[in-house]
């Protein structure tokens, strides 16, 4: 993909940060990528172009996304990920006219008021890096659920190398905004009690210029730095190398991105945001404070700071049990003597930090969130370009005659040659889902028709070669055809028992030569199972086991999955991502479009009888929300 990262800013923020790491992701796995700010000072190989994307004002707000449209021309941009709310209004505007969709990321509560649920600025598709900022998105700001995702935010954790501890508590984040304030409170009320408390101790604070902290905070430095020595209170200011002094200090107070940072190094940390202050971090109570980013969002409005007592007398407390050595005479910062050993104790009931670390490393890591980014991408792209609903055809047998069939499974040859050149006459083209996952990766050479329509046949019925592929081939049409990936199952033995009529199945050699003329195979269980009635080792053996023989025997992908007698569940769909699919088909659930749950994809049923006015209505773009209606669901 073609990506613009846009972001409204004058000092380093977390969401800095974020984007360059996520650009330099995106680099390495080949896609390409631009920044466009403000300022950036964070260490990149994309290129940067300078603009006020902060600036307020009509006109200069007018320019910048005439500038960006520009670029994104100019480049053939895919996606402008905004984030920040100034920057998401520039991309809204920038996009306009062009095939770029817009994602925005929130980084933190958006300052409301009641224009937000008239004016959505976020665009195609909206991330919140915690659960916090997702509920305030849908709840306080309106924005549909359905566009809403909770991504967090992914950090690279490879920097964080195991390192000395030192007799430094890191004071680290924003010296602006709300979390200026937050750092300014904890400066002048609650610092010089705790390097009282241990003279060894040094207090670094970094992140932006002092200059930027309110009035009181700065006094409170300066006070500091006078009553303590400047040896003992330092500003860092911007720090390039920041998870490296995270791993090295004794302990972090800080949220978002640096209180990851820290959790992930092991490095004790004592929450503290704009919003809330959850305190020292555990085992216990660290998925909790992540709901908050760990401080900067709180659940709901909140108009005072966070009070930093608690958090404070905490530090007291592990202090006095830890009494961390003095640090060699004369020296500044890091090195010497001042050495400190491992922290142990300050895990939830003996739980080693280690533990949390690893824990964190996983939940966060950049590769695992970058995905699915990348993910949220191809959504944004699909409403952007394709925001209608695209048919699903439910086909099985296709016999020269009619046959007795209870359920009524099955269209003869003389039917689905009506179906299709009805769907010719309007314009239908077929696809598959390797074409519309494709497209949705923007990958090159990849399009989608105007009128796309998939045609899926279920079991590998021997008709489906003799019957219905001489017919799609008339038309120019493909479809998916969902085989059992068992070699020895030759016949439908599932329902024969059941009083259906036995049917042969396609013959391995019958798959092999579909495949390599189009005919896309997606998986069926090795056995037709009912998943709903096995274990869930059993069914994603079923799944695994029919993806990988298929896959064997045609030589191609198999993205999608359908589940036996459309039987499925939350969990069976976490088992179907689990064993690799990428789409998934159901009958009669999901939701309006394809992007609300790529794993239940609605299909329409077809009957024999459905000719002429029938087959119309179950191939209309307006269907499924009829459907919905019609059936309550």
């Amino acid at each position: 993909m073609r990506i613009i990262h846009l972001l409204s800013q004058y000092e380093v923020t977390g969401a800095e940060v974020y984007a360059a790491q996520l650009a330099g992701w995106q680099l390495a796995h080949g896609h390409q990528v631009w920044l466009v700010s403000d300022t950036f000072s964070t260490p990149t190989q994309a290129p940067y172009f300078s603009m006020p994307i902060g600036q307020k004002g009509l006109a200069v707000r007018w320019a910048n996304a005439r500038g960006l449209r520009k670029l994104i021309r100019a480049e053939g941009v895919h996606i402008v990920h905004a984030h920040s709310r100034a920057a998401s209004k520039v991309g809204l505007w920038a996009v306009r006219g062009t095939e770029a969709a817009l994602v925005s990321t929130v980084h933190g509560r958006q300052h409301w008021h009641g224009r937000f649920k008239q004016y959505d600025v976020y665009g195609h598709a909206a991330i919140a890096v915690c659960q916090n900022l997702a509920q305030h998105l849908v709840a306080e700001l309106g924005l549909p659920a359905r566009k809403v995702q909770h991504i967090p935010n992914g950090v690279d954790f490879a920097p964080l190398a195991p390192a000395e501890r030192y007799p430094i508590l890191l004071l680290a984040g924003r010296t602006s905004g709300p979390k200026g304030a937050v750092t300014a409170q904890f400066l002048a009320n609650h610092a010089a009690e705790i390097l009282t408390a241990q003279p060894a101790l040094q207090l670094h604070l970094a992140g932006g210029p002092l200059t930027h902290l309110p009035p009181e905070g700065q006094a409170a430095f300066a006070q500091l730095q006078q009553r303590f020595g400047p040896e003992r209170v330092q500003h860092l200011g911007f720090v390039a190398d920041l998870p490296t002094r995270v791993a090295q200090a004794w302990a972090v107070v800080g949220s978002g991105r640096v209180a990851l940072e820290a959790l992930a190094a092991a490095t004790p940390l004592y929450a503290a945001g704009e919003a809330e202050a959850p305190g020292r971090i555990t085992p216990a109570n660290w998925q909790a404070a992540a709901a908050s980013n760990f401080g900067d969002v709180a659940p709901h409005r909140h108009q005072t700071l966070p009070d930093l007592t608690t958090l404070a007398d905490q530090i007291l407390q592990d202090l006095n049990q830890l009494n961390p050595p003095s640090p060699r005479k004369g020296e500044r910062g890091l090195g010497g003597e001042g050495v400190l050993p491992t922290h142990g104790g300050l895990g939830d009931e003996g739980a080693s930090p280690s533990t949390l670390a690893q824990t964190i490393r996983q939940h966060y890591a950049l590769d695992t969130v970058a995905a699915q980014v990348q993910e949220a991408y191809g959504q944004a792209r699909v409403r952007k370009l394709h925001p209608g609903y695209i048919p699903v055809l439910m086909y099985h047998k296709v016999p020269l005659q009619p046959i007795e069939s209870q359920h009524r499974i099955f269209v003869t040859a003389d039917t689905l040659a009506h179906q299709m050149a009805q769907l010719k006459r309007r314009g239908y083209q077929t696809i598959t889902f390797s074409q519309y996952d494709a497209w949705r990766q923007a990958l090159p050479g990849a399009t989608l028709p105007k009128r796309p329509i998939v045609l899926t046949f279920d079991d590998g019925y021997l008709d489906n070669y003799s019957n219905a592929w001489p017919l799609l081939r008339r038309h120019g049409y493909t479809a998916v055809i969902y085989a059992l990936g068992h070699p020895t199952h030759d016949h439908n033995f599932w329902d024969v028992a059941k009083g259906e009529p036995r049917m042969p199945l396609l013959a391995p050699a019958q798959i092999q030569e579909m495949a390599a003329a189009g005919i896309e195979f997606g998986a069926h269980t090795l056995n037709h199972a009912r998943l709903t009635e096995v274990t869930p080792a059993e069914a994603l053996a079923e799944m695994v086991g029919s993806r990988q023989a298929l896959q064997a025997l045609t030589g191609q992908p198999v993205l999608s999955f359908a589940y036996p007698y459309g039987d499925h569940n939350d969990e069976l769909k976490a088992l179907a991502a689990q064993a690799g699919f990428r789409y998934a088909v159901v009958i009669s659930a999901g939701g309006l479009d394809w992007e609300e749950d790529r794993l239940a994809i609605f299909r329409v049923y077809v009957f024999p009888e459905d000719r002429g006015l029938k087959f119309y209505k179950k191939t209309s773009p307006w269907y499924r929300a009829y459907f919905r209606r019609k059936r309550g669901v």
